[in-house]
């Protein structure tokens, strides 16, 4: 497990209770993608990449696991330090990056 202090925003965790009750996403399939990110952040089925975004130079996107890829989470990842902040449809994702 990683060493480093994890956090949730709280629109992360609101999105990541909306995605599970409506049943686009299971609990699991979330733990499993973020245990993953932790343990092995190069791990090929994350697709772990930059973003390139004024506002947050530490911006980074995964794929949640098992979605063919229509799923994606946004987190900061600062020395020490690792910050959720969105989980939602490729389509969300696109337009909250377009303006970063």
């Amino acid at each position: 497990m990683s060493d480093k202090l994890i956090a949730f925003e709280t629109v992360f965790q609101k999105q990541k209770s909306k995605l599970i009750e409506s049943g686009a996403l299971t609990l699991e399939q979330i733990d499993e993608t973020i245990d993953l990110f932790l343990k092995n952040k190069s791990d090929i089925r994350l697709h772990y990449h930059k973003i390139i975004c004024k506002k947050d130079k530490c911006r980074r996107s995964i794929t949640v696991l098992y979605t063919d890829q229509s799923y994606k989470i946004l987190l900061s990842e600062q020395s020490g330090m690792v910050i959720f902040v969105f989980i939602g449809h490729h389509n969300r994702y696109d337009r909250i990056n377009k303006n970063c």
